[in-house]
């Protein structure tokens, strides 16, 4: 079995800056996929892009705490703020825990945000979710049962696997990780068990999500390291590149600085010589079919 990374960009339609940078990583770098924020504003250009390149993988991003929703504010008055915006993640997923948002209107906005990309003629391969809210158990049921596999038929992965500066941790080295780290063993045991059901209800997930360690460690890391003594497997990598720096990023997150490493002049050709194959969630899962359920 062949090592094949899915290099997938969150946050297609954020706004011009980062449309621009996904597009030029797939061009000139290493991306093959993307995930499209639908109620974002400049989201309807992946209508263009995806028309003149079909080997850009598509998938939908939802997002349930950040700008505004696609549904009709007064349809979903419990994910909304008094000026019809969502809440944000903290403020979310308070009001999840004192029962305080409506799920049924999550599975409202979910369906409208995945109709704005079927009504442009795209259907997703997969989905995933802005600031990872379909992590809270109690979103997760709503999401898996509103996209369900036959519209969307992958999706990300909860499981991580870490990679440092000496390559993977596995064996040992994972140990030793876990041992320093064991709510992170917790956390990683429930994302094991999460993925599991989401394969038995019928999703295609990764194998795992390529995490480096420390997580504060910058993304460079993963491009000199990622692909070395990489296991067999199905793997998303998680980017975001854009051309500039939105001030509400996290300090983590260097968009311009990934865009530069992921267009890095001959890192495609390192990966191959690797043994690391490249591609969409579709030709990782659907043998390159397109998804027109």
């Amino acid at each position: 079995m062949e090592t094949f990374f899915v290099v997938n960009a969150d946050d297609f339609g954020l706004c011009p800056e980062v449309n621009q940078g996904i597009l030029a990583a797939h061009s000139l770098g290493i991306v093959r996929s993307t995930s499209v924020m639908t109620n974002m504003p400049c989201w309807g250009e992946i209508e263009s892009a995806h028309a003149n390149d079909p080997e850009l993988g598509v998938g939908l991003h939802v997002c349930l705490s950040e700008g505004f929703p696609v549904s009709d504010p007064a349809q979903v008055p419990s994910l909304v703020d008094a000026d019809g915006r969502f809440h944000t993640r903290s403020e979310l997923f308070h009001r999840l825990h004192r029962d305080r948002i409506a799920l049924g209107e999550v599975a409202v906005e979910v369906h409208a945000q995945l109709q704005r990309l079927r009504a442009v003629g795209i259907h997703p391969d997969h989905w995933n979710t802005h600031q990872y809210v379909h992590l809270h158990p109690r979103l997760l049921g709503v999401l898996k049962r509103t996209l369900s596999p036959i519209l969307v038929p992958c999706m990300r992965t909860h499981r991580r696997v870490y990679v440092g500066a000496r390559g993977w941790l596995r064996g040992s080295r994972l140990l030793d990780f876990y041992r320093r780290m064991p709510l992170r063993l917790v956390k990683d045991l429930y994302f094991r068990h999460e993925s599991r059901r989401a394969r038995r209800a019928g999703f295609r997930l990764p194998d795992g999500q390529l995490t480096r360690v420390p997580f504060a460690a910058p993304f460079a890391l993963l491009v000199d390291h990622a692909a070395a003594n990489a296991p067999a497997g199905v793997y998303e990598w998680i980017c975001h590149p854009a051309t500039s720096r939105r001030p509400g990023d996290k300090t983590i997150i260097d968009r311009p600085g990934e865009l530069a490493l992921l267009t890095r002049p001959g890192l495609e050709a390192e990966l191959a010589a690797a043994g690391i194959r490249l591609g969409n969630f579709a030709q990782a899962f659907l043998d390159g079919r397109t998804c027109n359920t």
